[in-house]
C-alpha cells in the first residue's frame, strides 16, 4: 500500500492551495483563520510543515485587507502556531509545538481567571503521575540531573530563592523526562506560579535554616523512593509534599491580604498591629 505521507503534496503546495479558505463574514479576520486552518488540518487539506498562501492570496480569498490577514498571521505566531519568515518561505505551519500554549496559561493565571487551589490540584494529578512514570523508567541521565540538584540544595549558604529555583528545577526534570510533552508543557505554564507560592511559603513557615533542612530532607526522600522505582510510594509522597507545601503558601496568600487590609494609607500602623507583625516576620527572615 502506498504510503500516506508520500502522496501528500509537499509543503509549498498544500498550504498554497486556497480551497480550504472561505470568505469572513461578522468575525475577527484571526478567529475565522485559526478556525479553517484546524478544519483544513482535521480534513487532510493541511498538516505541519505547509506553508499557507501569502497575504494577498489570502486577503482576497477571505474578502479582508492585508492589514488584516497581517494582523491574523501576528496573532498565529504568537500563540506558536505558525513561522513567519521574510522571502519566499512566507509563512508555514509549525512542524513542532510552540509555547504559546503555556505563555497563555501563565497570563490567564496572572490575571487571577483560576483559583490558587486549582493549580495546586493539577500539580498533584500531573506531578504525581509523572514521578510514578520516573519511577518506572529509571532513566539514569533523569537520575544523574537530580542527584546533582539535590546536591545543590543542601548547600548551607543557600537564601529562599536559591533554593526555590533549585526546587522548580528537581520537579520540572521529572516532569520533563517522563515523556509526555503535553504535561510538560502545562506544568511549563504553571510553573512561574508554582514559584511565586513556593517562595511565599518558604518566607513565611518560619526562620530560614529549619524551613531549609525541612525541604532538604523531603527532597532527598522524594528522590531515593524515586531511585527505588517505587511508583505507588513516589507517587503519594509527591502528593503529600505538593498538597502541604501548597496550602502552607495559600494560607500564608490569604494572611498577607488580611493584614494588607490592616495598613493605612500613610504606611504607618500601630506596633501591635498584624501589619506590622507581618512586616517584621517578612524582614526577619530576610536577614537570616
Amino acid at each position: 500500500m502506498e504510503d500516506e505521507r508520500a502522496r501528500k503534496p509537499g509543503p509549498d503546495q498544500a498550504g498554497r492551495s486556497l480551497g480550504w479558505v472561505t470568505p469572513i463574514r461578522g468575525r475577527r479576520t484571526f478567529e475565522v483563520i485559526i478556525d479553517q486552518l484546524e478544519a483544513a488540518l482535521l480534513a487532510g487539506q493541511l498538516y505541519a510543515g505547509a506553508r499557507l498562501p501569502t497575504e494577498r492570496e489570502l486577503a482576497a480569498a477571505l474578502d479582508v485587507s492585508r492589514p488584516s490577514v497581517r494582523e491574523a498571521f501576528r496573532v498565529l505566531e504568537a500563540l506558536g502556531l505558525v513561522d513567519v519568515q521574510r522571502g519566499p518561505n512566507g509563512v508555514s505551519l509549525r512542524r513542532e509545538s510552540g509555547d504559546g500554549f503555556a505563555s497563555i496559561l501563565r497570563l490567564d493565571l496572572a490575571l487571577g481567571h483560576y483559583e490558587t487551589d486549582m493549580v495546586i490540584e493539577l500539580r498533584c494529578v500531573l506531578e504525581s503521575w509523572a514521578f510514578a512514570e520516573a519511577a518506572r523508567k529509571r532513566d539514569p541521565e533523569i537520575f544523574a540531573r537530580l542527584t546533582d540538584l539535590v546536591s545543590q540544595m543542601a548547600a548551607p549558604d543557600l537564601d529562599p530563592q536559591q533554593f526555590n529555583e533549585l526546587d522548580v528545577a528537581f520537579h520540572a526534570t521529572v516532569v520533563d523526562g517522563c515523556g509526555n510533552e503535553l504535561a510538560a508543557m502545562v506544568l511549563r505554564g504553571l510553573r512561574a506560579v508554582v514559584k511565586r507560592q513556593m517562595h511565599e511559603g518558604l518566607l513565611g513557615e518560619g526562620p530560614w535554616p529549619g524551613v531549609h533542612q525541612q525541604m532538604l530532607d523531603e527532597h532527598r526522600e522524594l528522590f531515593k523512593v524515586l531511585s527505588e522505582g517505587d511508583a505507588a510510594s513516589v507517587e503519594a509522597q509527591v502528593r503529600h509534599h505538593i498538597m502541604t507545601w501548597g496550602k502552607r503558601a495559600l494560607d500564608i496568600a490569604k494572611a498577607a491580604e488580611a493584614t494588607a487590609a490592616d495598613a493605612p494609607p500613610d504606611g504607618t500602623a500601630p506596633a501591635g498591629s498584624s501589619f506590622v507583625a507581618a512586616q517584621r516576620a517578612h524582614r526577619d527572615l530576610s536577614e537570616v
